[in-house]
C-alpha cells in the first residue's frame, strides 16, 4: 500500500523571520525595509545587501513572539455523523497560536571592499519538527495548525560587481528525514472446542516483533538570489535610495518514512482441513512536510537619510503550488499465498476540491528609523 501524506503547513503565515523580520531594526520596521538592510540580518531577504556592509558585524538577539485571533464562534457541523445537524452539534474551533519564542544569531564579514559573507540562523525555544494533519470532511481552518517557531538558517554572499549594483546569493539550510521500520506480527489460531464460546479462545500466541528502526536527518537547501542598485552611486541626487530585488525558492522540512509490516498467520486442527500459514505483506509509504514556505517574489525600495529612512517592499507569493495537509491514498496492493490483488479499485475517503492562486502584497513603512548615515560612496 502506498499512501501519500502531503503536511504542509497552512498558507496564514510564514516563520518569524518573514512575519517580523531578522535583527532588532527589522522588527521595529515590522519586517519592511528590504533596500535598508546592509548587514548579515538581511540573509534572508536580500543577500546581495552583504555588498554595503561597512564593517565587520556580529548579532546575538532573542524575542519573545506573541501573536493570536479573535475569538471564531462554534461551527455547526453534524458531529455523530447522522445526517442531521442537531441542537448542541457544533465544532469548537481553537485559533490559539503556539508562542514562538527564539534566539538569533547573525555574523557578517566584508572581504576585499566589494564583497561580503555572512550567516544568519532562527532557533525556536518551543520545538524544531511537528507533524499534523487535518481531516478535510471537518471544516477545520487548517492554517491555525500552522506555526511560527520553526528553524530558520541561511548563509550567503553579497558582490558589487559594477559602482553600486550588487549580487548575492544564499541558500537556505534545511533539513529532511528518512524514517524506516520494519513490524512483524504473528498469530496462531486453533480449531474451536464444543464449549468455545468467545472468539478469543481459538486465537493464542500473538506476537509482535519491530525488527528495525531507522532515522537519517539528511541536509537540503533552498535557493535564494537578489540584485540591488544603489541609485545614488550614479545619480547623485538621488543619493540614499536603493532599489533592490530577490527570488527565494520554496522550502520546507519534509520527512519521507517507509514502514514494511509483515502478518503471518498459522491456522490447525481445524477439523479435515491441512495446517495452512498466511502471510501477506503490506509495506506503507508516507510523505511528510512539517511546514511549507512557498516560492516568493520581493521587491523593495528604500530611501534612507542620517537617523531615519522610508521603505516600501512588494511581495509575490506562490500559493498556487500549495498542498494540503490532507492523508490521500493514492496506490495499493496486497500479496498473500493464497490471494492477490493488483491495483485494486480504491475510493480515496478523503476526497477534496481547493485551489489557491498566488499572492501580491506590499509591506509600507513610512517614516522608520534607519542606520546612522547613508553609505558612503567608494
Amino acid at each position: 500500500m502506498f499512501l501519500l501524506l502531503a503536511c504542509l503547513a497552512g498558507p496564514a503565515r510564514a516563520g518569524t523571520t518573514e512575519v517580523f523580520g531578522f535583527g532588532a531594526a527589522a522588527v521595529g520596521r515590522g519586517g519592511a525595509g528590504m533596500g535598508l538592510v546592509d548587514g548579515p540580518e538581511g540573509l534572508f531577504l536580500d543577500p546581495a545587501g552583504l555588498s554595503a556592509m561597512p564593517a565587520a558585524r556580529v548579532v546575538f538577539g532573542g524575542a519573545l513572539v506573541r501573536a493570536g485571533f479573535e475569538p471564531i464562534p462554534p461551527v455547526r457541523w453534524d458531529t455523530n455523523r447522522d445526517g442531521r445537524v442537531e441542537e448542541g452539534e457544533s465544532l469548537d474551533i481553537d485559533p490559539a497560536i503556539d508562542p514562538a519564542d527564539g534566539f538569533s544569531f547573525a555574523l557578517g564579514r566584508p572581504v576585499g571592499g566589494r564583497f561580503g559573507l555572512g550567516f544568519a540562523a532562527w532557533l525556536p525555544a518551543d520545538r524544531l519538527l511537528r507533524i499534523r494533519t487535518f481531516e478535510p470532511a471537518v471544516p477545520e481552518y487548517f492554517m491555525f495548525a500552522n506555526r511560527l517557531h520553526r528553524y530558520e538558517a541561511v548563509a550567503g554572499f553579497g558582490w558589487e560587481q559594477l559602482p553600486g549594483l550588487s549580487v548575492g546569493g544564499a541558500v537556505e539550510i534545511i533539513a529532511r528525514a528518512r524514517y524506516t521500520m520494519s513490524i512483524g506480527f504473528s498469530a496462531a489460531v486453533s480449531g474451536a472446542e464444543p464449549d468455545t464460546e468467545e472468539l478469543g479462545e481459538v486465537v493464542g500466541d500473538l506476537r509482535m516483533d519491530v525488527h528495525e528502526i531507522g532515522l537519517d536527518l539528511l541536509p537540503g537547501f533552498a535557493p535564494v538570489a537578489s540584485l540591488r542598485w544603489d541609485v545614488g552611486r550614479a545619480i547623485p541626487a538621488l543619493d540614499g535610495l536603493v532599489l533592490t530585488g530577490a527570488w527565494r525558492g520554496s522550502s520546507g522540512l519534509p520527512v519521507d518514512i517507509d514502514v514494511d509490516i509483515q502478518l503471518d498467520v498459522t491456522v490447525e486442527d481445524m477439523g479435515e482441513l491441512e495446517p495452512l500459514v498466511f502471510s501477506a505483506l503490506l509495506p506503507v509509504q508516507l510523505a511528510f512536510i512539517d511546514h511549507y514556505v512557498p516560492e516568493r517574489l520581493s521587491l523593495g525600495a528604500g530611501w534612507r537619510r542620517p537617523g531615519w529612512g522610508l521603505a516600501l517592499d512588494v511581495r509575490r507569493t506562490a500559493w498556487d503550488r500549495l498542498e494540503l495537509n490532507v492523508a490521500r491514498v493514492v496506490e495499493a496492493s496486497l500479496d498473500t499465498e493464497v490471494l492477490a490483488l493488483d491495483d485494486p479499485e480504491i475510493r480515496d475517503g478523503n476526497e477534496f476540491y481547493a485551489v489557491f492562486r498566488p499572492t501580491w502584497g506590499a509591506t509600507r513603512a513610512g517614516a522608520v528609523p534607519g542606520p546612522g548615515s547613508p553609505r558612503p560612496g567608494r
